[in-house]
């Protein structure tokens, strides 16, 4: 059985970012943002809670401080993912399509036989 983890484990990467390197740095987010070569308003809206985290701006931050880009692009999945299950009893799908695996995989234009062999041989299960 798969453990379950609490919403509140996955932690918003602009937790990390202002933390660990906009507060620590006691530059301006005006400074930060000229700096990373984006907007103000762009970066004050992300560490404000106000935009998600982007793959672009996450290379930015990874290029101006060091920090992981993949890490916290990791982080903002893993927060998406957290909020979206929280609700997941509210999302409804229309149920009676049995795709089989091997049906699905044949459809995608030639990707099928190398999907076939990557994937394990057992069908997964639609909710």
């Amino acid at each position: 059985m798969p453990i379950k983890l609490l919403p509140s484990i996955y932690v918003h990467p602009r937790e990390l970012l202002k933390g660990e390197i906009v507060a620590p740095s006691g530059l301006s987010i005006t400074d930060i943002a000229a700096h990373m070569g984006v907007s103000r308003q762009a970066l004050s809206k992300l560490l404000n809670g106000h935009a998600d985290l982007s793959a672009e701006m996450a290379l930015r931050f990874e290029k101006a401080f060091g920090v992981n880009a993949d890490t916290l692009m990791r982080m903002q999945l893993n927060h998406d993912m957290a909020q979206a299950r929280s609700h997941a009893d509210d999302i409804r799908v229309e149920s009676g399509w049995k795709w089989r695996w091997g049906h699905i995989c044949r459809r995608l234009n030639g990707m099928g036989r190398y999907l076939l062999q990557a994937q394990p041989r057992t069908e997964p299960t639609l909710h």
